[in-house]
């Protein structure tokens, strides 16, 4: 392939680094592997399916824009390497390629994090001074809406506007910004300790309730991406949410969509 054939989009540059990676990929431009015994274990609606056997996973991506699938990724069982495939089928819906295009680093980045390393949830966040706080919610609660009215606050940064990760390190549960965005396009790779969180609901004003460990388990996990094809994996998310529970307040809250909310945040007692 030649190397002006490969791309990276805007929303992955900044999290670019020269660390040493994590999992190493091989690219390929061809033909996709086959899928002689593998294992079906999860599928999506039209969109990429999981398969399984003894020496790690494929995933197959679909698009309704060519009828037959156009991108797959192999990875050891131990996620550390692995292959990513690409059809010349490509050329119908991108160019230049994009080998890294959702959902292939989202779904590796939630196998590796299901690994002992922590959770991917669908929430904005922002980092106000020492205070990490997020804002989680399915589809159309207000996350971008929340992300725009802090995004223009003094001392106010926002790491995203749709997906967080959160990760625990020396006791202390911190926030990840992602490259995966919302309606505001918001991305950042900075990351901040953990001291609230907000579970979005529309309301007439601004409301909060503090919910108890189990509510909020349910509240949070529902507003996560678990890895349901990995029962180990499903047996670390719950345990790792149900940690921070106990420690981190969660709130059910609802919302003015306006600076009126800013405040009623800022003063809301951990």
């Amino acid at each position: 392939m030649d190397q002006g054939d490969f791309s990276l989009a805007p929303n992955l540059l900044p999290f670019l680094t020269p660390d040493e990676a994590d999992c190493t990929l091989n690219i390929h431009y061809g033909d996709l592997p086959s899928l002689e015994n593998w294992q079906p274990v999860y599928q999506t609606t039209n969109f990429w399916e999981l398969y399984k056997k003894s020496t790690g996973w494929m995933v197959y991506m679909n698009s309704g824009q060519i009828p037959t699938p156009y991108r797959s990724l192999i990875v050891n069982q131990d996620l550390g390497s692995g292959d990513l495939y690409t059809t010349s089928a490509h050329k119908q819906i991108e160019y230049p390629l994009l080998p890294f295009r959702y959902p292939i680093p989202e779904i590796l980045s939630i196998m590796m994090l299901a690994r002992g390393r922590g959770v991917l949830l669908h929430a904005a966040a922002a980092k106000d001074g020492d205070e990490g706080i997020i804002f989680a919610g399915h589809s159309g609660a207000g996350k971008s809406t929340t992300a725009r009215i802090w995004r223009d606050q003094p001392g106010i940064t926002l790491l995203s506007d749709d997906r967080v990760i959160l990760h625990k390190q020396d006791g202390v549960y911190w926030i990840h910004g992602t490259p995966w965005h919302g309606d505001a396009n918001i991305v950042s790779p900075e990351a901040t300790p953990l001291t609230k969180i907000l579970i979005l609901e529309h309301g007439d004003g601004n409301t909060a309730t503090r919910l108890d460990p189990l509510e909020a388990t349910t509240a949070i996990l529902t507003r996560s991406f678990p890895p349901v094809w990995d029962v180990d994996g499903m047996r670390f998310t719950l345990d790792f949410i149900a940690e921070m529970v106990r420690v981190v307040p969660v709130y059910q809250f609802g919302f003015t969509p306006d600076n009126s909310m800013i405040d009623y945040v800022k003063k809301l007692q951990l």
